[in-house]
């Protein structure tokens, strides 16, 4: 059985233009831990919604970059023991790292 959880922003506050990014875990997301990403990253200001799934491992992060950066949100995560995968930049992989 997989856990999700949601929190958005109030309405009024969704006309702000937002950055949407989708990030991949690294390790798995247990169900417990799903609550606790959420929270942490809700604490950070200019977040308006996260969407963690464990299924899949993926957060969704919908931010204003004017108050913070993908950066600063991976290492939030990182923080807590959830870190991203990094994506390479030449889209190639050499499967070493699992990615």
């Amino acid at each position: 059985m997989s856990h999700n959880a949601r929190i958005d922003a109030p309405i009024h506050m969704r006309e702000i233009p937002m950055t949407y990014i989708n990030l991949q875990l690294a390790s798995s997301l247990h169900e417990a831990a799903v609550s606790r990403v959420v929270r942490a990253l809700r604490a950070v200001p200019g977040v308006h919604a996260v969407d963690a799934q464990s299924e899949k491992s993926t957060v969704g992060i919908n931010f204003d970059q004017d108050r913070t950066s993908q950066q600063e949100l991976e290492n939030v995560l990182a923080d807590i023991g959830h870190r991203a995968k990094q994506n390479h930049s030449n889209g190639s992989c050499c499967g070493s790292c699992g990615g």
